[in-house]
């Protein structure tokens, strides 16, 4: 039985569903915002898990209704669930023979200085990259990019609402001298790249051997110059398909079999001296814009995966 894992509002997810649905492929759908009936059965003859032909494409299967919420040993049972969902997923990704693409586990545990540490070590040029809380630091990184660096979010979106303000923060932003001396000596953490001068951003979105790039022509828009992310409404970016070299292609899948996820997106930029360089890494990525922009019809390609996969 072909499995998908995902949120009920999911563009993505829908458009694999409808294109399962002109397969003639039987499936089920668990939306996280529903409880999964959930049963794992392990011996040395055999394994039985609920999840086998599944491709998971948001947030983490729910065992508990919200009703538990009020209990006072709902906290204790959260703990309890994790590792259950951690469990299937790992071993429905490592057992021979399962089709199990995407995973809550990588999402959650997602890490953007490891990723930049990864990335480097398999050949990838990075920007130069501070993680510090000390304002001394910052100023002397500052001083090395020559007075252009930026700063984006570490983890977590930013997401402050109280009666005065709301403040939104998820794009990146430059970072002004007066930003810096306006901090305590020792302060929060805070995540500083080197501002690089770009010709244009790719997105990638990986699907087990299959690579899907879409160049980004964001430097001709004030708006989009530092992130593309700033949408432009009115006069929207040129997206375009586009070839990686091969050597880049291998890079990133030697990447991903480094960190043992089988999809995601891949953020990177090409610079005015044609050099390529990582970004970060989404372990579940957006790429219904990539698919409708570049014609890549990716949905319809997972889902003749799922169903190719449930004949067998």
């Amino acid at each position: 039985m072909i499995k998908l894992i995902s949120t009920d509002d999911d563009v993505s997810s829908n458009n694999i569903a409808e294109f399962l649905v002109g397969f003639n492929a039987t499936f089920l759908r668990h939306n996280i915002e529903e409880l999964t009936s959930v049963t794992i059965y392990l011996s040395n003859e055999k394994t039985v898990l609920p999840f086998e032909n599944t491709y998971h494409r948001r947030g983490r299967i729910n065992t508990l209704s919200n009703e538990h919420k009020n209990e006072i040993f709902y906290d204790y049972l959260i703990k309890e669930e994790n590792p259950v969902i951690k469990s299937i997923e790992y071993i429905s990704k490592n057992q021979n023979g399962n089709n199990y693409v995407g995973e809550y586990n990588e999402e959650e545990q997602h890490n953007k200085i490891i990723d930049l540490f990864l990335a480097k070590e398999i050949g990838f040029i990075i920007p130069k990259t501070l993680i510090s809380n000390c304002k001394n630091e910052i100023i002397s990184f500052y001083n090395e990019c020559k007075k252009k660096i930026i700063t984006k979010c570490i983890k977590y979106p930013l997401e402050v609402t109280t009666k005065e303000y709301q403040i939104f923060g998820k794009n990146t932003f430059l970072v002004k001298k007066k930003d810096i001396i306006s901090l305590a000596e020792l302060n929060s953490f805070g995540l500083y790249q080197e501002c690089i001068k770009k010709k244009y951003e790719i997105r990638i979105f990986v699907y087990k051997d299959l690579i899907f790039s879409m160049a980004i022509f964001s430097q001709q828009n004030k708006k989009t110059i530092l992130d593309y992310r700033n949408y432009d409404e009115k006069k929207p970016n040129r997206y375009v398909p586009y070839k990686l070299p091969d050597e880049i292609e291998k890079k990133i899948k030697h990447f991903f079999k480094l960190k043992n996820i089988n999809t995601g997106s891949v953020d990177v930029i090409v610079n005015n001296d044609n050099e390529y360089i990582f970004l970060e890494n989404n372990p579940q990525g957006q790429f219904d814009w990539l698919s409708k922009n570049c014609n890549y019809y990716i949905e319809k390609i997972i889902a003749q995966d799922l169903f190719l996969n449930n004949i067998e």
